[in-house]
């Protein structure tokens, strides 16, 4: 777990526990957060409650992104048995700090669902085992 916050002033913070980011950032105050395998990291029933959390750290104008490990991706992987694969998977995935596996249109369900109405999805991509999600608040 990465979070990366650009604050209003300029200075970037790098933290890597959401307690820490929480006290280390204050409501609104940041214009650019990098969420990397933040998410993951929480059991499923509690991302939305960290997708809030996250939010109120923006500041109008500001863009967050989530960086995850793609479900679909690594499903993909395992139905065509890949050996090669398999291992790169098993290396990557057996740890303590998975703990939930999301997929971009599930990141976006639940984003729909708990953004503020001046939030709106700015990009998207996809990578081998990896997806990126960016929202943006807007100016006004």
């Amino acid at each position: 777990m990465k979070i990366l916050a650009t604050l209003i002033g300029g200075e970037t913070k790098e933290f890597s526990n959401i307690a820490a980011f929480n006290s280390g950032v204050l409501d609104g105050e940041a214009i650019n957060i990098v969420a990397d395998k933040v998410l993951s990291e929480f059991h499923i029933d509690d991302v939305r409650s960290v997708i809030k959390l996250l939010i109120t750290k923006c500041h109008k104008g500001a863009y967050l992104k989530f960086v995850e490990w793609c479900i679909s991706s690594i499903a993909r992987d395992i139905r065509i048995g890949d050996e090669a694969r398999l291992d790169i998977i098993n290396k990557r995935f057996t740890n303590d700090k998975n703990r939930c596996f999301l997929s971009n249109s599930y990141l976006e369900s639940i984003l729909q669902e708990v953004s503020p109405s001046d939030f709106f999805t700015s990009a998207a991509s996809h990578e081998q085992y990896e997806f990126s999600h960016t929202i943006h608040r807007r100016d006004n």
